[in-house]
């Protein structure tokens, strides 16, 4: 009940729909920018414009705060609201903060896969799914990419959906540690920008986070960098919730 009351909480929240929001108006942005494009070549070229294969919507670049946005600073929101004195008398501590985990994390990954499987399903309707010639061929899942552009497309959405679970948490983490809900959105959105700054002036191209979201991002990343990136984060950030639940919960309520 608590679990489902909280998927409640998230999915028709205020902050759920801004994230819907943003994440159509970067559609739209792609669309209105390649439009020529889309009506020269059909089929896919609406998906791969709004989407972050055509490179130009800002949603390769505004992922992390759409993703974070719906349920990332709740812990913190219960804290300050008080409302945590509340749930710590009707559940322990350890479902509590796995539950918020788990919503933080489906919701993250919601707020990217809704808008653009609907962007798919609205162009295979309208425009078709042939693949089409258009740019140079992604290395991450290239040999899908030659024989067929509409799994490939299914793979991106899914793979925006990996990378909302991870930086959802990761959001989480970081309103907990610092005891801030604008936290949520800083840091990881700093660290996604920020590290790809460092990583570029290095030549480490293909650890650039923007890489994990953007698999076309650079030719250098690989499926397996991508993998072991947001494993890691994924890692670090739940053994950060954990160790603050384990060691200073009574610091939060």
């Amino acid at each position: 009940m608590f679990f489902l009351l909280n998927m409640k909480r998230s999915i028709f929240s205020k902050n759920f729909a801004i994230s819907l929001l943003i994440s159509t108006l970067c559609i739209l942005i792609g669309v209105f920018m390649n439009l020529s494009n889309i009506a020269y070549f059909g089929n896919l070229s609406l998906f791969f414009a709004g989407s972050s294969i055509s490179g130009v919507s800002p949603i390769t670049f505004l992922a992390v705060i759409v993703c974070t946005f719906p349920f990332s600073d709740k812990v913190m929101d219960d804290s300050i609201s008080k409302f945590l004195i509340f749930e710590s008398t009707r559940i322990n501590k350890i479902k509590y903060i796995n539950y918020m985990i788990i919503v933080a994390g489906i919701s993250g990954a919601l707020a990217l896969f809704l808008p653009y499987i609907v962007l798919l399903i609205i162009n295979i309707l309208f425009l078709g799914s042939s693949n089409i010639t258009v740019g140079s061929t992604p290395e991450i899942f290239s040999g899908i990419y030659l024989k067929s552009q509409l799994l490939y497309s299914l793979l991106i959405i899914i793979g925006y959906a990996c990378f909302g679970f991870v930086y959802s948490i990761m959001g989480m983490a970081s309103s907990i540690i610092f005891k801030r809900k604008i936290m949520s959105l800083v840091v990881p959105f700093v660290y996604y920008l920020g590290a790809g700054l460092i990583c570029g002036t290095l030549g480490w191209f293909r650890f650039e986070p923007v890489g994990t979201f953007d698999l076309s991002y650079q030719s250098q990343t690989t499926i397996v960098d991508v993998f072991i990136q947001l494993f890691l984060i994924l890692l670090f950030s739940i053994f950060v919730i954990m160790y603050y639940v384990y060691r200073k919960f009574e610091d939060y309520i």
